[in-house]
């Protein structure tokens, strides 16, 4: 469910039935709803609320990747060219448009579009062996992470979702930021919902986890795989964006078990 920033009446909810599922509207606080946009026989993975008021749905239909988008608020939609790729999750940062695919079937992991999904263009792959890293790449693990996570690289690699080097490399000091140039602005999105936003830790650094208030700070927020600290300041949309690599890389690694 998201709600409009605008218009806090306004409710965009995903519901579905044995006939598939569909993006419902409601203009009075869910008193009731239409369904503008219906995905027959299919499932809706993706949406985005762009800072133009433009509301961005991917999805398939039958066997078909299909997208949508709204220029009235969601009254109606209209489908974007021909989508060559597997919506898995939506995010907007500035005016540009962010998709995480399915790296182990589309050619890219992400790729974004300047212009609400009528064109499209890759960003980043996991695999610099796949084209010796012509285009982005997951580089390293980050050095507060590496003792946590060294087996968890190890299996990833042997799915071929990354390269092994990538277990062992030094992070860079200051990492490439892939949402460079984007205009600022507002927009939210993900895998048809939105994630909490980051809680600053008591005498900490703030934290890229969604948790509540009050969180106890420290060096890291927490052990294991999660997350950790990072640097004072985080925008919200850069934790949007890091969620939306951390939702490709999951998804690209749960279909290759299967």
């Amino acid at each position: 469910m998201a709600i409009d920033p605008t218009h806090p009446e306004k409710l965009l909810l995903r519901v579905g039935s044995g006939a598939g599922e569909a993006l419902a509207v409601s203009t009075n606080s869910g008193a009731s709803a239409s369904t503008p946009l219906t995905f027959p026989g299919g499932v809706f993975t993706a949406f985005a609320r762009m800072p133009s008021g433009s509301l961005i749905a991917g999805g398939v239909v039958g066997s078909t990747n299909v997208g949508y988008r709204s220029t009235d608020g969601g009254a109606s939609f209209a489908p974007l060219p021909a989508v060559p790729f597997t919506f898995k999750a939506m995010s907007a940062r500035g005016t540009t448009l962010y998709a995480a695919l399915d790296n182990m079937t589309d050619a890219f992991a992400i790729e974004t579009s300047p212009d609400e999904g009528m064109t499209w263009r890759p960003l980043m792959r996991f695999n610099k062996d796949v084209d010796g890293g012509a285009t982005g790449y997951i580089q390293a693990i980050q050095t507060c992470l590496m003792s946590f996570c060294q087996s968890d690289c190890d299996t990833r690699s042997s799915a071929e979702l990354i390269s092994q080097d990538v277990c062992s490399a030094t992070v860079m000091p200051h990492p490439l930021d892939g949402g460079t140039g984007a205009s600022s602005g507002t927009g939210t999105g993900g895998g048809t919902g939105q994630g909490g936003t980051g809680a600053t830790g008591t005498g900490g650094k703030s934290t890229s986890d969604g948790g509540g208030a009050g969180a106890q700070g420290g060096a890291t927020s927490g052990g294991g795989c999660g997350h950790c600290a990072l640097p004072p300041g985080p925008t919200g949309s850069s934790l949007s964006l890091t969620a939306l690599v951390a939702t490709a890389l999951f998804l690209g690694l749960r279909r290759r078990r299967r």
